[in-house]
């Protein structure tokens, strides 16, 4: 299982580098989330920038249930940090992978970096 999980490692890191699309997912769905993390830390060790920090999203509700718990984390990496002083305006890309990604995961992403970033105004870049 480890080969395929470096394939489907490969795979996502080329493609977010390559900033293109992937049809399919580029192997077997992991099983469980520590299948899920375990091809994380393979396309972490991959990435060529170091982890600035750690971002926390929610699971789709078919899939909380069954896997008995509702978040995921994901790293931040170096080149995402921005940094402003208050009342400054940061840009910020904003993007989903697919059409499923829920507009209530960016949302709530979204919000929390509003909440911890009270004094900056945030807009999506053009």
């Amino acid at each position: 299982m480890a080969a395929s999980f470096e394939h489907i490692a490969q795979a996502l890191v080329t493609a977010r580098l390559q900033a293109s699309a992937i049809p399919t997912f580029p192997g077997t769905v992991p099983a469980t989330l520590e299948d899920a993390y375990a091809i994380q830390r393979l396309a972490i060790a991959l990435w060529p920038d170091r982890i600035a920090g750690w971002k926390v999203g929610r699971l789709s509700p078919d899939l909380a249930q069954r896997f008995g718990q509702d978040r995921f984390v994901g790293p931040v990496f170096q080149a995402a940090v921005r940094s402003a002083d208050p009342g400054t305006t940061v840009d910020y890309a904003s993007y989903a992978v697919d059409r499923r990604c829920s507009k209530r995961n960016i949302c709530c992403l979204r919000a929390m970096m509003m909440m911890a970033l009270s004094s900056w105004t945030m807009r999506p870049q053009a």
